[in-house]
């Protein structure tokens, strides 16, 4: 759970006084506006609850403030929500989560408040649920398996991500929602953009396929996952394999096809767009896959020559998304930095995607996931984990069109806070 705080609005109140509104970006889609004085309120409440474990909050100022200390107080309640993040019995609060839907209503009006709504399953296939604007994305998790029968003991093992575009073949992964997330809300922000919810697996490591496979529901939801990947070029079967993984769909063999497909080449593997790597040189193209423990780029090099890279994720030191500050006519442009540990040296790996923030969330699950089943206790990764502002290829140090200064906000340990 990665928030930033990218922009702001200058706005007039009702007597004509001027005040400041700072857009909360959650893994890189807008989630609300909301004003200082709204977020000081939050803190002392917070402060109520959790006493000395919280950030430092940016203090009061009470004269008027040069567009310096506006961005300097912009880049400080950026760090502070960061910090709360990392605190989980902050999370798991009601403030915590109230307060932010609060500003998520009042910022994203929608219309229709309550009706039929469409959910797909991960082969573009969809279940219809009713769903009410004060349902947050576990709520519609649960009226989902519910609808399909998932049994309770494996409801942990998915998750509900909002995508872009529909179909079998047309969509992109933009996150992962959290579960106190009001997803009518959350699609209201990109109603232009064919925004949709798709049920897809919570995992990477597919050891955990054995604990679904025997259940009916379960087993399902992993063939459609499956199938769907093939469709849209994310596991590369070789002819053979297609043939035998088409023939078992057809004879309606579907654990046979699981097991086949498990052999299928990046069978499992999240993949994002086709985005540009910087290594072995700048701006080759790229895509890119997260599993296997791995990060994998396949570079598309001239002469229509492919060189595929993997990196290690127990050989991954830290990494980090930045945003980029965008020229007039563009959107923010965004990238995903990971320090990588060869065996002599160092050396930092930058991807630049749009599904920067996407590619952060499945790097965090495949470190957790390698930590848990890891037995080396001198391995330090560790996830930097806010969103660093440069602008155009300026250096962490320099000085930014916004007037920030560029740090680095990094992650510690969520009960040293």
């Amino acid at each position: 759970m990665l928030f930033n705080i990218p922009a702001t609005e200058s706005r007039i109140d009702t007597l004509g006084g001027r005040y400041v509104v700072y857009t909360v970006w959650l893994d890189g889609v807008l989630l609300c506006k909301v004003r200082y004085s709204e977020m000081h309120r939050w803190n002392e409440e917070l402060g109520r609850m959790f006493k000395a474990c919280l950030p430092r909050f940016p203090p009061k100022v009470y004269l008027a403030m040069t567009q310096e200390q506006l961005d300097e107080r912009r880049l400080f309640l950026e760090q502070y929500l960061q910090g709360v993040a990392r605190i989980s019995r902050v999370v798991a609060s009601g403030v915590f989560s109230r307060f932010l839907q609060k500003r998520q209503q009042e910022t994203l009006s929608i219309h229709r408040l309550n009706g039929v709504r469409e959910v797909l399953l991960p082969d573009g296939r969809s279940v219809t649920i009713q769903v009410k604007a004060s349902d947050t994305a576990q709520t519609v998790l649960e009226t989902v398996f519910d609808q399909i029968g998932l049994p309770g003991d494996l409801r942990g093992y998915f998750d509900l991500f909002l995508v872009k575009g529909k179909g079998k073949e047309d969509f992109r992964i933009l996150k992962k929602l959290v579960p106190w997330e009001l997803p009518r809300y959350t699609l209201e922000a990109g109603r232009m953009e064919r925004w949709a919810l798709m049920i897809r697996k919570s995992y990477i490591d597919l050891t955990l396929d054995s604990k679904i496979i025997q259940e009916g529901s379960g087993l399902d939801l992993l063939c459609a996952q499956a199938h769907g990947d093939i469709e849209r070029g994310w596991s590369l079967p070789t002819a053979a394999q297609r043939q035998e993984l088409e023939g078992l769909l057809q004879a309606g063999q579907m654990r046979k096809f699981l097991h086949a497909a498990q052999l299928v080449q990046h069978y499992g593997c999240m993949q994002v767009d086709i985005c540009t790597c910087d290594c072995p040189e700048p701006d080759f193209p790229a895509i890119v896959r997260v599993g296997h423990q791995s990060i994998t780029c396949c570079l598309l090099l001239p002469g229509n020559n492919i060189q595929q890279i993997s990196y290690h994720i127990s050989r991954v030191k830290s990494w980090r998304v930045s945003l980029l500050a965008p020229s007039d006519e563009e959107d923010f442009i965004m990238e995903l930095s990971f320090e990588y540990r060869f065996d002599s040296k160092t050396k930092w790996i930058t991807i630049h995607s749009s599904q920067a923030f996407f590619l952060s969330t499945c790097m965090d699950q495949l470190w957790e996931e390698w930590q848990q089943g890891s037995t080396d206790p001198m391995n330090n990764v560790r996830f930097l984990g806010t969103a660093l502002r440069t602008c155009h290829g300026v250096e962490e140090s320099g000085s930014l069109t916004w007037g920030s200064t560029g740090e680095v906000f990094e992650g510690i340990a969520e009960d040293a806070l």
